[in-house]
């Protein structure tokens, strides 16, 4: 898997990512996130930016880029 800053090339400057949607059907109705990632702040203040990776189940495609920090998939939670 690549993973790519914004997910599509030519949607978005590379400053600011997308949030996950399926290319293909356009939407992000049918994703199934396979892999979530927050954001982090490691010490000495290096972020590491939030990446998912999520499959669409009406069309089958796989894709996994970063995310914007805000992002989270619904009903998503950091285990404590």
């Amino acid at each position: 898997m690549t993973l790519t800053i914004g997910g599509r090339s030519g949607q978005s400057s590379p400053d600011v990512p997308n949030a996950p949607d399926c290319q293909s059907c356009g939407t992000d109705q049918f994703l199934i996130v396979e892999e979530f990632t927050p954001y982090r702040l490691l010490p000495g203040g290096q972020r590491v930016p939030a990446t998912a990776s999520y499959s669409c189940s009406r069309c089958g495609s796989f894709s996994g880029h970063e995310v914007p920090d805000s992002w989270a998939p619904v009903g998503w939670f950091w285990y404590a």
